[in-house]
């Protein structure tokens, strides 16, 4: 996925520290993966789910079990 911001409308940005096992940053390294702009689109995407709730992609739908569990 490549993500192209503008510069004249990119939002204000802040710089973090992630800690990430070392294997994957090897293979992203090795595959050209930009970490950044991975997890910068994957937040992106989670927080438009949020504003329009709806349930971000890496949380299990637990309304099956709640039926099961009664």
């Amino acid at each position: 996925m490549v993500v192209y911001h503008p510069k004249n409308e990119s939002p204000p940005c802040v710089q973090t520290c992630v800690r990430i096992p070392e294997h994957l940053r090897a293979f992203a390294r090795e595959s050209g993966i930009s970490l950044s702009g991975t997890l910068r689109a994957v937040l992106e995407t989670e927080y438009l789910n949020a504003a329009r709730a709806t349930p971000g992609s890496n949380h299990p739908d637990r309304s099956s079990h709640a039926l099961s569990d009664s």
